[in-house]
């Protein structure tokens, strides 16, 4: 009985043993294989896993990471496709590549006014690696200027930088160069233009229009500078910083020399202008004939040139200056003011006409210095100054005159026709400028002749009745 329990137990015992080698046989027969996963470019990423033993058939996820900057793409080798996490099954040596490629950006870059952005040709859009650093370079046309960037980029560094890490939008802003404009004023005036600004910076090409404005007795003479035209209003053409002078002179200046006499008003057709003189013919009307500047003056100096180049009656044939006269000097109608009379003779007066009235006020003054020769000139001034008169023949002092009655009017000239006139009287120039300072003369002494040898006669030269 012990013997055959003995015998079960080793049956037993050798079943085991075989049925245990049978399985360790029948594992270590199951095909195992490598796996390698590389990436592309190396320093793109990364793949997991990276390598490793496998079954046969046995399924592998492979996982594909980006390192900063850049994206995984696609697989290629032993595995195909864009899919990332993918699968692939073990059935053989397997070498797999993860292909990455750089993130890229465009840069757009725009341009306001003219010119172009350079670098890299950038003026187009144009893809950038994540991480590139681009100089950008604002180049304006010509007579523009850049001002500065915007939207990804600010300030107006120039070149400048901007690195790419998204899609980016530039803007170089270019406006028309500005220049400045100086205006100055020489004499008694104002000025204005056209377009206006109050810091006169104007764009390349910009016309501006200049008016200049006399003050009041005075008159626009040119402009100089960077602009030389008598034209008023004047226009200036803004291609570079422009310093312009407005000319301002006080009075007139009237030569005849262009053959006409502007703003002057005569009292009838006996003055004409003819090679470059005022001319006076008298026929036999037995009146005055005068001619004012359209102009009122109160303090100032009036000069003409003067000369009778024909005369058929008495040498007291008589010519005149107009002082602050309210309007033209006739005999008809004589207008409130003061009338300078100087006869050929040789002498001369002042004569007040206040309301239709004419007076003496002052003596006849006997004038040696006057050139009495038909066809000689005489240069008569009259110095007003306030209520003070000073009166000079061919610059010599003659004397001088207080009256207070009119402070302000126009000035002018004129001639007296008798009635058997025919007589011809030339002014070569009447000028107006500003009066000289009389508080600054020495006391001038009046010459005052004696009764006897004052001309009988009133401011035409005629005799009084």
């Amino acid at each position: 009985m012990k013997k055959q329990l003995r015998f079960k137990h080793l049956l037993w015992f050798f079943l085991g043993s075989f049925l245990m080698i049978s399985c360790k046989s029948s594992n270590s027969s199951k095909e195992t294989f490598t796996l390698s996963a590389t990436v592309s470019p190396s320093e793109s990423g990364s793949v997991s896993p990276a390598s490793g033993e496998f079954d046969k058939d046995e399924q592998v996820q492979l996982t594909a990471s980006a390192n900063s900057g850049w994206v995984f793409k696609e697989w290629n080798g032993d595995l195909s496709g864009v899919n990332n996490p993918a699968s692939v099954t073990i059935t053989k040596n397997m070498s797999i590549n993860a292909l990455f490629e750089q993130l890229t950006y465009p840069l757009t870059v725009e341009v306001e006014g003219q010119g172009e952005v350079t670098e890299q040709i950038v003026n187009a859009k144009t893809d950038y690696a994540e991480g590139s650093v681009v100089q950008l370079t604002a180049n304006p046309a010509a007579n523009w200027t850049f001002t500065g960037w915007s939207g990804a980029l600010s300030g107006t560094q120039n070149p400048t930088t901007i690195t790419m890490d998204q899609a980016k939008t530039v803007t170089a802003q270019f406006e028309l160069k500005k220049y400045k404009l100086t205006l100055n004023i020489s004499g008694n005036g104002g000025l204005n233009f056209e377009p206006s600004n109050s810091n006169r910076m104007f764009a390349h090409g910009t016309e501006v229009e200049l008016t200049a404005n006399p003050s009041n007795e005075w008159r626009f003479v040119e402009w100089t500078g960077d602009l030389e035209t008598q034209d008023n209003p004047a226009t200036v053409t803004m291609d570079g910083p422009k310093n312009i002078t407005a000319i301002f002179d006080f009075g007139f200046n009237e030569d005849f020399e262009d053959g006409v006499a502007d703003n002057w008003v005569f009292s009838d057709n006996r003055f004409s202008v003819a090679d470059g003189k005022l001319q006076f013919s008298t026929g036999n009307d037995g009146n005055w004939g005068g001619g004012v500047y359209d102009q009122v003056f109160s303090d100032y100096k009036i000069e003409a040139k003067v000369t009778r180049t024909r005369s058929d009656e008495t040498e007291d044939y008589t010519l005149a200056l107009f002082i602050r006269v309210q309007g033209n000097v006739e005999e008809a109608f004589l207008q409130n003011g003061y009338l300078v009379a100087i006869t050929q003779s040789g002498w001369g007066a002042v004569f007040k006409h206040e309301n239709g009235i004419e007076t003496e006020f002052s003596p006849w003054v006997e004038v040696p210095q006057l050139n009495d020769n038909l066809g000689e000139y005489n240069i008569v001034t009259v110095n007003v100054v306030g209520p003070t008169f000073e009166i000079f023949i061919n610059d010599e002092y003659i004397i001088t005159l207080t009256d207070d009655t009119f402070s302000d009017g126009y000035v002018g000239i004129g001639a007296y026709a008798s009635d058997n006139g025919n007589n011809r009287v030339f002014w070569e120039y009447v000028k107006v400028t500003q009066a000289d300072d009389v508080s600054k003369r020495l006391p001038k002494t009046v010459q005052t002749p004696s009764e006897s040898a004052e001309p009988n006669g009133d401011a035409t030269g005629r005799p009084f009745n």
